[in-house]
């Protein structure tokens, strides 16, 4: 029987995938408890439609991530720190202050990533950003002392 996944089944699918599965599995299983439904002609288009809301979803942040990538190339994003003698700062930059400067290019739900580690001295840091569906870049930030 032929079913549109409603929600992530491990060793089936992910949501809204078309997946041929038995008829016991579906009748008794995954349609009663609401992670799938039949594939009928209304499904599939309505499974089309949300694929194609999602594509422009993914291009419009990918479209996002481009710019601010090109951007922070000559200028990175200031983040502005208390900082001890040496440069040091007292506290490592976290992905929460950096999410903060996010939010005003439109990339609230970024997840932050530091490949050199947490950022505890000033300077110019590269770090990575995954918005999710697969899209991911990396940008330049610059701890400055305040």
């Amino acid at each position: 029987m032929k079913v549109v996944l409603q929600k992530d089944i491990k060793g089936v699918g992910r949501i809204n995938d078309i997946k041929n599965v038995s008829d016991g599995y579906a009748r008794n299983f995954l349609i009663p408890k609401g992670l799938a439904k039949p594939a009928t002609s209304a499904a599939l288009k309505e499974v089309a439609n949300m694929r194609e809301v999602i594509n422009k979803e993914v291009e419009e942040l990918r479209t996002k991530l481009k710019t601010l990538e090109e951007e922070t190339k000559n200028k990175p994003i200031v983040i502005k720190v208390k900082v001890g003698d040496k440069g040091k700062l007292f506290a490592s930059i976290r992905d929460i202050e950096i999410k903060d400067r996010l939010t005003k290019f439109g990339l609230e739900n970024a997840e932050v990533e530091f490949p050199e580690g947490h950022i505890k001295t000033t300077g110019t840091h590269r770090i990575i950003l995954n918005l999710g569906r697969g899209v991911v870049g990396e940008v330049k930030i610059e701890v400055v002392s305040a």
